[in-house]
């Protein structure tokens, strides 16, 4: 994950805001807030002892035909031409594979004898093979990532599940898009090994009968030792995360110079960590033998670095180089025999071993990085899961910290290469703010390593450590299958044109037209409600707000958490006044500091509308009712987000706040209210079953079992009418007791309507300093004294256990109450 995001929201944590005297602009305002304008929505050395032996499968591919949907694909390859951005570099030959290979037709084990090229020879196209990881529950993911390849025109993937069981899960749960909408079956295999390495048991925890993120370990672990199998076969590899989108060809770019000249490209992380992020990581066996480059600047640097290279397999030699082993494969051995390292030592002959986080894949990239330029093996990522264990003086290591906090000794020395002029490979869009993202963001230079061959011996466990060493790092070496040398080649960070993490003010740009990127991997887009946080909810939110979730996945219940409505849905929602109330908290000239516009306005504003959200949700909650959070005018978000580290000159629409996704077009923009930050060790985060966003209920007001949903007036209810003054001390806010009968008498009027699919919440507007459930007047909602005072990062709500109990028989949300809270208690200014 990424630091950067908290640039642009670091003081937003308690964002919460003042009076409402500010006049109603009619800004950015549909002229409904219950069913938003229409938007597009696309639809040591374990490796030397062998696998396990298992049935062995005849590796030869099917006669038959592939199934008769080319005609088809290609009218789709037309329409996706003509919305694709025109490359100004020489795109290669078509990748298109839709409707050209057929599914796996059984489960095979990559570690069986055959079975890596078995599945090359299915799956790959021209040379190609993209592939991602999945375990048992993450069908609605798996299918995501499918829906996406296929849009693009790609089939050349696989699934590496994490067991055999887990691909017949995955495929059961997919024969519904099979049977109804026709789509091909998925392709899933998984590998015996490393699974089956011994190793692993010693880093499982001792008191736990199951413990779920060992197995992710070993399954991460897992796809680099199978990237490097299919590598051996002659595939490229391209191994993806799928909490993403892709939004153009990808293969434009990777088949074109100057990627197309590296063997090795990934991702790194936009903070201060410089860290790279394996989500993203191709390897490419055809750079081999393109020295030097095609970009001059390129080939003179490589020149030069290559030749420093260690003369261990001779590098002057050009059939050596010819005959050898391609650099990404090494890589990809590299990156196991890294983690195969913790596997191999003996974890109870340690006094102070480090803890399992050794083997996460991420650090392993990281100090393979730092290794490769050192040509040393050195840990400095890993030694922070056990900085005073003896295990790394054994290892011939000791870190010797640089820069105090910012760890400098982590940094790899990347070479840095100019842009071309032609890249990124098309322009901008005609939208403010557009510009200025491509200069600052897009048009980087280019961060590259030449990878020098390491020597062909151990640099497993084994590995003796000489008498009186330095602990700088023994030299690094992989153990030699064979008698070829091992290649040179080159590292490349990818530009964020090619695969952007999601750092802000990155995300909304995908939606453009071009996007910015090809590959957008949201793992640094950590927008919450009403402050940044690490949310999956708010992944898979940010996905379906544009569009690029497929609705059909809802409809086979498919979606992670189901679908955000069903005919038994039954919801709550603020008045269609709601938005011109808000948007007439907006701080005058547009929140302007240079204006007399002072923050403390700003937040305020902020908490007016946040108050609304929260008597909203509450509500809701007690009744078992879905709150429908609605859309917020874009001018209110613009004038009142944070201006300390602003990212909005840069930002799509000029929206930059942590608490909104923007999507729409420059003509129509549109800010959503992102899900509510979630309590950990809550029941879950606050994804679409507990929340009913605008576009959900765009969506469920449009089908044939909701046609009342829309009509006006919506039957109402009023909220309880209980104002609550607050008292002068802490001590005496704790005293205050809540009228029940104000909501046993609300509850009963809501079921009153149980055939109504939905009602609106009358009595919140105009709006008021009100916060229902405490005692919270004017006063104190301006200056929090109290809360202060308290410590709390909420006011306490006085709807706590014996409150809710009392309303058991009458409230049907009463008993789940407090979980809805915490699940999504970032929309609750009282807890």
């Amino acid at each position: 994950m990424s630091g950067r995001p908290f640039a642009g929201g670091m003081l937003i944590g308690v964002i919460l805001g003042s009076t409402g005297w500010w006049q109603y602009s009619g800004q950015d305002s549909p002229q409904q807030v219950r069913v938003a304008s229409e938007r597009n929505r696309p639809l040591a050395l374990g490796l030397t002892v062998p696998p396990p032996a298992t049935e062995q499968i005849q590796a030869t591919v099917d006669d038959a035909p592939p199934t008769p949907t080319v005609a088809a694909a290609e009218q789709i390859q037309a329409a996706v031409d003509e919305t694709s951005p025109t490359p100004t570099v020489a795109a290669a030959d078509s990748y298109w594979s839709v409707g050209k290979l057929r599914p796996l037709t059984r489960v095979v084990d990559v570690a069986a004898p055959g079975m890596a090229r078995y599945v090359v020879q299915r799956r790959s196209y021209k040379k190609e093979i993209i592939m991602f990881t999945s375990d048992h529950q993450m069908i609605g993911w798996a299918g995501h990532w499918v829906n996406q390849m296929r849009k693009r025109g790609y089939e050349h993937w696989l699934i590496l599940g994490d067991k055999e069981s887990t691909c017949h899960t995955l495929q059961k749960d997919w024969k519904p898009m099979v049977e109804r909408f026709g789509e091909e079956a998925l392709s899933c295999a998984y590998s015996s090994y490393p699974k089956s390495h011994p190793g692993w048991e010693q880093w499982k925890p001792k008191h736990s009968v199951h413990d779920d993120l060992h197995y992710v370990y070993v399954l991460w672990a897992s796809r680099w030792w199978v990237s490097w199998q299919f590598l051996k076969e002659g595939a490229n590899v391209l191994s993806l995360d799928v909490d993403a989108v892709l939004l153009t060809d990808i293969y434009q770019l990777l088949r074109a110079p100057p990627l197309s000249e590296q063997d090795v490209i990934l991702t790194q992380n936009a903070d201060a960590s410089k860290s790279l992020n394996c989500g993203f990581v191709y390897f490419n066996r055809d750079a081999a033998g393109k020295a030097p480059p095609t970009n001059r600047e390129l080939g003179t640097k490589a020149r030069q670095e290559l030749k420093s290279c260690a003369a261990a397999h001779d590098p002057n030699s050009e059939a050596a180089e010819a005959d050898g082993v391609p650099a990404a494969e090494w890589v990809a051995r590299a990156v196991w025999d890294r983690i195969a390292l913790f596997l191999e030592l003996r974890r109870s002959s340690l006094s102070d071993s480090p803890v399992r986080e050794v083997l996460w894949e991420q650090d392993a990239w990281n100090d393979l990085a730092k290794s490769l330029e050192l040509n040393r093996r050195v840990f400095p990522w890993a030694v922070g899961y056990g900085k005073d264990s003896d295990l790394w003086p054994l290892l011939g290591y000791k870190r010797t910290v640089i820069g105090g906090m910012l760890h400098q000794e982590k940094w790899v020395k990347w070479k840095s290469l100019k842009l071309d002029k032609s890249l990124p490979p098309w322009k901008p869009p005609k939208e403010e703010h557009a510009r200025r993202f491509w200069r600052g963001t897009l048009r980087q230079p280019l961060p590259w390593l030449a990878l020098c061959p390491p020597v062909n011996q151990s640099s497993g466990a084994d590995v003796q450590v000489s008498p009186g060493t330095t602990f700088k790092g023994v030299p690094l070496g992989v153990v030699a299958e064979d008698s070829r040398p091992l290649r040179r080649g080159r590292m490349m960070i990818a530009p964020i044109w090619l695969a952007s993490l999601g750092s802000d003010p990155e995300p909304a740009w995908a939606a453009a037209s071009p996007p910015a990127f090809s590959y957008l991997h949201l793992t640094n887009m950590w927008h919450c409600f009403p402050h940044m946080c690490w949310s999956k909810a708010g992944r898979l939110f940010w996905l379906r707000a544009h569009g690029f979730w497929d609705e059909r996945l809802d409809d086979m219940q498919i979606t992670p958490r189901g679908a955000p409505f069903s005919p038994q849905t039954r919801a709550l929602a603020l008045p269609l006044s709601f938005y011109a109330a808000v948007d007439a908290l907006t701080p005058p000239h547009s929140g302007d500091p240079a204006m007399g516009v002072t923050a403390r306005m700003r937040w305020l504003a902020f908490r007016r509308m946040h108050a609304l959200i929260h008597n909203l949700v509450t509500l809701a909650a007690l009744v078992d009712r879905k709150p429908v959070i609605p859309t917020v005018p874009c001018g209110f978000v613009r004038a009142t987000q944070q201006r300390a580290q602003d990212l909005s000159a840069s930002s799509r629409f000029g929206v930059s706040h942590p608490s909104v996704v923007a999507t729409g077009t420059k003509e129509k923009p549109v800010c959503h209210l992102a899900p509510g930050t979630w309590r950990p060790g809550g029941p879950d985060q606050c994804y679409q079953n507990r929340i009913l966003s605008q576009f959900d209920y765009d969506r469920f007001a449009r089908q044939p079992y909701a046609i009342n949903a829309t009509r006006h007036p919506l039957p109402t209810v009023r909220v309880p009418t209980a104002p609550l003054e607050p008292p002068t001390t802490v001590a005496s806010y704790e005293k205050v007791q809540l009228d029940i009968e104000q909501y046993r008498t609300f509850c009963k009027n809501v079921a009153a309507h149980p055939n109504t699919m939905v009602l609106e919440l009358e009595g919140l507007i105009p709006i008021q300093d009100l916060v229902l459930d405490a005692p919270v007047g004017v006063s104190e909602f301006e200056s929090e004294a109290l809360r202060l005072k308290s410590g709390r990062p909420r006011w306490r709500s006085l709807l706590q256990a014996p409150q809710l109990a009392q309303l058991l028989d009458v409230c049907p949300g009463a008993q789940k109450f407090l979980d809805s809270r915490k699940a999504c208690v970032g929309y609750y200014l009282a807890e």
